[in-house]
């Protein structure tokens, strides 16, 4: 089995859009997300259509340690997105709210963070991935069936 990333991506991004209208369209109500969705939405969507295609192409569950595997590339594509939305987000700063922001943390921790949002992601990729496939796979089976 192999993960189509580009269609992952396309997907994490497009949850990333939807969620900030989503986010502007419930603070004019005055109410908010709670703040750890947004990080793990994107990842929890686009696993889930991604595990879903793969149901339906392949039409077999996983093997032993094939989704843990197909989790890291669909991880490291999240990573890069997230990082790409920071470096847009600072660069659209002025250079005393840039340095502030950077300086906020330092270094380091922006590693930790980066490092432990990955964690996190890979974790959701591979929950969701599988989700996605065996929910495809018992709809599958149930339209053979007739029911």
């Amino acid at each position: 089995m192999a993960a189509d990333l580009k269609r992952y991506s396309l997907i994490f991004v497009l949850t990333i859009v939807g969620l900030f209208g989503l986010s502007y369209a419930l603070e004019a109500m005055g109410l908010h997300l709670p703040s750890g969705f947004s990080s793990i939405a994107p990842a929890m969507i686009a696993a889930q259509i991604e595990g879903a295609r793969l149901g339906s192409t392949y039409a077999r569950p996983f093997e032993r340690r094939e989704a843990w595997v197909l989790a890291l590339p669909m991880t490291l594509c999240g990573i890069a997105i997230n990082l790409a939305l920071l470096v847009a987000y600072i660069f659209q700063l002025t250079g005393d709210q840039a340095m502030e922001l950077l300086d906020m943390l330092g270094v380091t921790a922006w590693v930790v963070v980066f490092v432990l949002m990955g964690g996190v992601i890979y974790l959701t990729n591979r929950i969701f991935l599988g989700l996605g496939l065996r929910m495809q796979l018992r709809a599958m089976q149930r339209q053979s069936s007739g029911e």
